[in-house]
Formats: C-alpha cells, sequence, structure tokens
C-alpha cells in the first residue's frame, strides 16, 4: 500500500498480518517466495526521494538500504529477492546489479534494462521483463539473457501454468506467451476506466490466477475488475 501499512497473508486469505509502517507506504516491493515463512522483503519506499528498504522479519521492522535521488520518482528503478540472502536491482543506465549480502555491497551483472519494477522468482530462476524480450537468470541473478521476441510491457511477468507460461500487461492490455516468450498475444484490453487519465497506469495493479484463468485490476479510486476466460 502506497498510504497506510500493507498486509500479508500465507493461507490464502483467511488470517492477515499487518506490515511496520515506513513512512506513508510503499510504490512497489518484493518477497522471498522460495520459503514457506518468508522474511525478507526489498522495498521502494513512496513519495520518499527514492529510499529503499529491507525487512529481514517479515515485515514486522525495517532497515535503510540505499537511495536513489536521481531515480526519485522511481521510473527506472526495479528490485528483485532472489532469496533469503541475494537482491538485484536495476538502475536506469546502470544496468542490473545484484548483492549476496542483503544489500551491503553491489556488483553490476547485465548492462539489460528491465521494464518492469519487480524481478519474478520461481523454482530457481529470475525473471523480469524487457523491451528486447523476457529476462530470465537461471543461475540466482549472476547472469542474465534475452529469452524470445521483443515486448510491449511494464507489469509483470506474473507465472502461468508452468515454466513457459507468462502473462504481462502494456499499453495494448493483457499479453500472454505459452512458449517462454518466443511469441506474445494480446488476451484483451484492460478496462477504460483504469487507464484514462493524464498518467495512464499511475497506481494500476495486476494480478492472474493461473489454476482458474482469472485476471485482476485495480486501480486506486476505482472498482477492481475481474476477467475469466472460458474454454
Amino acid at each position: 500500500m502506497l498510504d497506510g501499512s500493507s498486509g500479508i497473508t500465507l493461507d490464502s486469505g483467511r488470517t492477515w498480518r499487518k506490515l511496520a509502517l515506513q513512512g506513508r507506504g510503499w510504490d512497489y516491493a518484493a518477497m522471498d517466495w522460495s520459503t514457506r515463512n518468508p522474511q525478507t522483503i526489498y522495498a521502494m519506499q513512496h513519495e520518499s526521494g527514492g529510499k529503499c528498504w529491507l525487512s529481514t522479519d517479515g515485515g514486522e521492522s525495517w532497515k535503510f538500504l540505499h537511495e536513489e535521488p536521481s531515480l526519485a520518482n522511481g521510473a527506472e528503478f526495479g528490485l528483485g529477492v532472489v532469496d533469503a540472502r541475494s537482491l538485484v536491482r536495476w538502475r536506469g543506465a546502470n544496468g542490473i546489479e545484484r548483492s549476496a549480502d542483503l544489500g551491503a555491497t553491489w556488483v553490476k551483472v547485465s548492462d539489460e534494462a528491465p521494464t518492469s519494477h519487480v524481478m519474478v522468482a520461481s523454482s530457481g530462476v529470475c525473471y523480469w521483463l524487457s523491451r528486447k524480450g523476457l529476462l530470465v537468470s537461471k543461475d540466482q541473478g549472476r547472469t542474465w539473457k534475452v529469452q524470445g521476441s521483443p515486448v510491449d510491457a511494464a507489469w509483470g511477468p506474473y507465472l502461468g501454468r508452468n515454466e513457459n507460461h507468462f502473462v504481462a500487461a502494456g499499453n495494448a492490455g493483457l499479453i500472454e506467451t505459452t512458449d517462454g516468450g518466443r511469441t506474445w498475444r494480446h488476451v484483451t484490453p484492460l478496462p477504460k476506466e483504469l487507464t484514462e487519465s493524464l498518467l495512464p497506469g499511475w497506481f494500476l495493479n495486476l494480478a492472474f490466477e493461473p489454476k482458474h484463468d482469472v485476471f485482476y485490476a485495480s486501480r486506486m479510486g476505482k472498482p477492481t475488475y475481474k476477467y475469466q476466460r472460458h474454454h
């Protein structure tokens, strides 16, 4: 939540626990989902001049990590959590950097520039969107390769039914690939009420539930929309 406390659920929404509030809240964050009880969270604080924070106790407390004043609005910054101690970040023209010690030191690992703010990790493989195509790392973020064809998207990738299925969103709306990024196809445009403004996409949130093939879209001050395909 960019205004107010965020929450976490580890039992499919049955119970929720509030995360400690830091400032107004968060623009976006990444979490270590490789464990059943995730503790590591890496987040960019909302309207803070580019401050990023780290939690190693599941959001019970926060430690200031670094500040990106030249990227204060977060437009050319992204972050990710590989595992409990390994982080990655994208800093505009600086490319992708990696830390193996929870942000104490960083090493540049790629010149590639992602387009999405949050890196996604699953089964030891890391994924990031870029204009060149899906960026993939199979060695915990140490090296990155472009996989597949160029894609116009900035939200995602959202994990699908298998390692070749991903969903993303961009100017054309929701798109997906079922062949690991080699080809992308249009699914549906986003609801007009969520995208028409002077700054399209501000405060837009998306989710994909692959088991039942359901897409969700919401935006601050607007309704939540659900789109389900029927096969």
